[in-house]
């Protein structure tokens, strides 16, 4: 159901969500999880619990990118465990505080931002998200496709 609550918040960046990321397996296609700490990503590792696949991200290397806004983990570029087809649109969470996020920024009528003590951010989320995302004409199937994510 759709709510006529407002929808407030500070800055939120998609950086708030890429330190727990659910993915599909490449070895069983279970849920797999990669996890990093933000303050030295370094330590980030992909882990199966099904099959006992790891990976640990970055080794004696040169530090690797980090690819966020697509529906594959930012560190090993698997594909994200919580995606789904939307009319021609792929709707993805890293995880399931990024699909309640999302879930409450849809269901929102009323999107409100403000200035922090910075000012104005552009690179926030929610600026971020695509026009077929804020679409009200999407809003109920994207609901649905978020009910069918958050059971899985």
């Amino acid at each position: 159901m759709i709510s006529g609550k407002r929808y407030h918040t500070g800055f939120i960046s998609v950086y708030d969500f890429i330190n727990h990321i659910y993915i599909l397996c490449p070895k069983c296609s279970n849920r797999a999880e990669v996890l990093s700490d933000a303050n030295d990503r370094v330590h980030t590792r992909m882990t199966c619990i099904h099959c006992g696949m790891n990976q640990q991200w970055m080794t004696d290397e040169e530090p690797k990118a980090i690819l966020v806004g697509k529906p594959i983990d930012c560190y090993f570029r698997y594909p994200v465990w919580l995606q789904c087809v939307v009319g021609e649109e792929i709707l993805f969470a890293y995880n399931y505080k990024h699909l309640t996020f999302l879930e409450q920024f849809i269901t929102a009528r009323l999107r409100e931002r403000s200035k922090d003590q910075y000012g104005w951010h552009n690179n926030s989320l929610q600026s971020r998200l695509p026009a077929w995302m804020l679409s009200a004409k999407n809003r109920i199937r994207l609901l649905k496709a978020i009910d069918k994510l958050k059971k899985k």
